[in-house]
């Protein structure tokens, strides 16, 4: 169902007299317990729209439990320059009931109004996980697409100078200064279509990995720039689990059977 919700008042207060509108949308039943209810966190930003950063809670009091265990936020904000939707699910291992991986998964569409080129920054933190030690395995990925709404004949995502599209975080405390555990389609990425109102799409992974102990958050990152009058959708899911037993790790190398990519599923 769609639940009309008014700004937190934080935002509201950084954001000052420009309107913005937006939304939640929650699907299927609200959790049981309260508990094991993760905390989820986001962050955005556009440099050139005369905004300051908005820092929010995106459930806006309401979270819903999707069949695996995991909870959905879905919403969207508007502004003249701009346009955000969002589609997310977190699912941690805060409780006995939640075992095996945790992970963000999240999904934002963006259109740049403006004449400018901008870079779009989404940052979407994920607290209250189960704590892995001594280290842990992670794995990721991320796919965009970008098209052609301006009907010029070039639309263009590409990545930050000196950034990434994608890049995933544990126990994030400053974004600005912490360095990421993986990072993907790097400085000097870019997909391009020329057609008229054309499309172009990419992706790209990592395998899963060793990766370090995790105590507090687990956190995405989807910077990019996106040419004027022009959309894109970027899709990043990030997952930490505990390193196997012994036992377990052999039949991955036996068989060749790794924890795999999540693929991204419709809730």
């Amino acid at each position: 169902m769609m639940l009309g919700v008014s700004l937190p008042d934080r935002l509201s207060q950084r954001v000052g007299l420009t309107t913005i509108a937006l939304a939640v949308t929650g699907v299927f039943a609200a959790p049981a317990s309260a508990d094991l209810v993760p905390g989820l966190g986001m962050s955005w930003d556009v440099t050139n729209d005369g905004l300051p950063q908005m820092d929010f809670q995106p459930d806006a009091g309401q979270v819903w439990a999707t069949p695996d265990g995991s909870y959905h936020y879905r919403g969207a904000m508007r502004s003249p320059a701009w346009e955000l939707d969002w589609d997310c699910a977190v699912r941690t291992g805060n409780a006995e009931s939640r075992t095996g991986p945790q992970y963000v998964d999240a999904f934002i569409q963006v259109t740049n109004n403006s004449a400018n080129t901008e870079t779009f920054f989404l940052l979407m933190t994920v607290s209250g996980i189960a704590p892995v030690a001594p280290s842990s395995i992670i794995d990721g990925s991320v796919d965009a697409t970008v098209t052609d709404q301006s009907a010029n004949g070039f639309a263009q995502l590409s990545a930050p100078s000196g950034g990434s599209v994608y890049s995933a975080y544990v126990d994030l405390v400053d974004v600005n200064t912490d360095a990421p555990v993986a990072t993907l389609m790097d400085d000097g990425y870019a997909l391009t279509t020329n057609q008229f109102l054309g499309t172009a799409n990419d992706g790209a992974s990592f395998l899963p990995s060793p990766g370090p102990s995790a105590s507090t958050s687990i956190s995405i990152l989807l910077k990019f720039t996106l040419s004027p009058g022009d959309s894109a959708s970027v899709s990043g899911i990030f997952t930490i689990e505990a390193v196997p037993g012994p036992g377990v790790l052999m039949v991955f190398g036996t068989f060749g059977v790794g924890l795999g990519r999540r693929r991204r599923q419709d809730w």
